[in-house]
């Protein structure tokens, strides 16, 4: 195997590495993503700040704007 060759498949190992490792980041991101959306629905429906409509849209609104948060800050 030539010199060429080598990098190649170094070149394609590194690849899938990061590949492998980004898709565990993003399985993670999923799973925190789902925590905090298993809270609000612990937390928030069925609760007095879920009668006010105006009330729970805004905090509906903040969750999932936390959730965008997190996923862009473990991307």
């Amino acid at each position: 195997m030539d010199i060429k060759e080598k990098a190649k498949e170094a070149a394609t190992n590194a690849g899938q590495e990061i590949k492998q490792e980004a898709q565990a980041v993003e399985q993670e991101v999923d799973k925190i993503a789902a925590v905090v959306h298993a809270w609000f629905v612990e937390h928030i429906h069925n609760s007095i700040a879920s009668r006010e409509t105006e009330i729970f849209n805004h905090l509906h609104q903040a969750k999932d704007e936390l959730v965008k948060k997190i996923k862009e800050a473990l991307a």
